[in-house]
């Protein structure tokens, strides 16, 4: 059997040029690349390595949702199949979860663009203009959060410096905020950009128990707002969205 599809995606792969994300979401100030982007990009490649693609529904899940205003928004969640496939019959497929929302009857369609752009994206690992090199950034110095559960040195007394329950408590507390800061919307954009996160991990690293406790209730009740809000809208170019903060999500110094 010929295996003219691994040639024909390869050489796809270094004709595709990088594709910026010059779509923005106005409402949550977030940049992306659409499926027209993606797809004015590949066509031509496609056409030129006889490379065509045949998506297979394999799963299907449809529920309603109340917003906040009380009006009703359909979610559709996709799991598609996609064939890449070369003239000569030979073929790889890859298999991804697509996911829409909306107020008519477009949730299913909204599901198979998405489904389709990262399968395109992720089969030929195509860049965007302007994703950050590992290089360019240094954390700041941590400690492994392994030794978080060890057992502390008694002090001069004889008592623990910090108790490993509580320190138990809190990793799991900090495992918690953190699947909530990084929760995605049915586009696959973070909830939260980073700017807040990198906020609320210093509110964390700086707070007792009980505090940490409020800031997770305060977090997941802000987490369920957004994705109340949530809804689609037009999109247009803007400028980079990486430093905005809602208004009034913290208060100003002296406040």
């Amino acid at each position: 059997m010929s295996n003219g599809i691994y040639q024909a995606i390869a050489t796809a792969m270094s004709e595709i040029e990088p594709i910026a994300k010059k779509r923005r979401n106005l409402e949550q100030k977030f940049n992306f690349r659409g499926i027209d982007d993606v797809m004015n990009e590949l066509s031509p490649i496609l056409v030129k390595n006889k490379i065509f693609i045949y998506p297979e529904v394999t799963d299907v899940l449809r529920n309603e949702r109340t917003t906040a205003k009380g009006g009703t928004l359909f979610y559709s969640v996709l799991t598609v199949k996609y064939h890449f496939t070369h003239e000569d019959g030979s073929e790889l497929c890859c298999v991804v979860v697509g996911e829409g929302m909306d107020t008519g009857d477009k949730a299913s369609n909204k599901a198979m663009a998405i489904a389709f752009k990262y399968a395109c994206l992720q089969m030929f690992c195509i860049p965007t203009e302007d994703m950050p090199d590992p290089d360019a950034e240094t954390p700041p110095p941590s400690t492994p959060q392994n030794n978080a559960n060890l057992p502390q040195k008694p002090n001069g007394n004889g008592q623990k410096v910090e108790n490993l329950a509580e320190n138990e408590r809190k990793t799991k507390a900090g495992e918690a905020i953190g699947k909530i800061l990084e929760t995605v919307d049915p586009d696959e954009q973070p909830f939260f950009n980073k700017k807040e996160i990198e906020i609320e991990r210093k509110i964390f690293m700086t707070s007792n128990m009980a505090e940490i406790e409020k800031q997770y209730t305060r977090l997941k009740s802000e987490l369920e707002k957004r994705k109340a809000n949530w809804k689609p809208i037009p999109f247009g170019d803007s400028d980079n969205f990486e430093n905005d903060i809602p208004e009034g999500m913290y208060p100003k110094q002296g406040e």
